[in-house]
């Protein structure tokens, strides 16, 4: 009996799928960094300030220059956030508050990060104190300002299931 040519062994080896081989290894990498993704990755909560007050303290203080082991001269900023009477409650002293400036000439946009060191609930203010390196004194006040504080962190794949969780629950 004979064997048709589509399965016969030569037939196989002339069928070179190289394009379906790549676009399948190609798929299954972009499946695995999805999945890396959504199972190890991070989405944060913030909170944003309705108002921030900064005062600059007419002292630097003097701290020890950790690369070179110099004594360096900082600006301390006493910076005052008020925020919403319901956020406050996510808001402790310790976490971490980002200050952005809205300085158009300032050389660096990055945010300034500092510890949050005391939470008024009654008037909704959060207090911290802001040290910078007196050779780069940037001009903070008279600037709009903002701050954020981080109250939570999640993967995405957390997210997605307290979100089902959320509007199964009512529908």
């Amino acid at each position: 009996m004979a064997i048709p040519f589509s399965e016969t062994t030569r037939s196989l080896n002339a069928d070179k799928n190289t394009f379906i081989s790549l676009w399948l290894v190609f798929s299954a990498l972009i499946l695995f960094l999805w999945g890396a993704w959504f199972f190890a990755g991070s989405i944060y909560h913030y909170v944003g300030s309705q108002r921030v007050t900064i005062t600059k303290e007419p002292h630097p203080t003097w701290r020890l220059d950790d690369n070179k082991g110099l004594v360096k001269p900082y600006h301390r900023y006493l910076v005052e956030t008020q925020f919403d009477k319901e956020d406050l409650s996510l808001i402790h002293p310790g976490q971490r508050i980002s200050i952005h400036t809205d300085n158009s000439s300032a050389t660096s946009q990055s945010p300034y990060s500092s510890l949050i060191e005391k939470v008024d609930q009654k008037s909704g203010l959060v207090q911290t104190i802001l040290e910078i390196p007196a050779d780069k004194p940037p001009q903070l006040t008279g600037l709009s300002t903002r701050a954020e504080v981080t109250v939570s962190q999640q993967t995405p794949a957390a997210f997605m299931f307290h979100i089902v969780s959320r509007e199964n629950k009512n529908p």
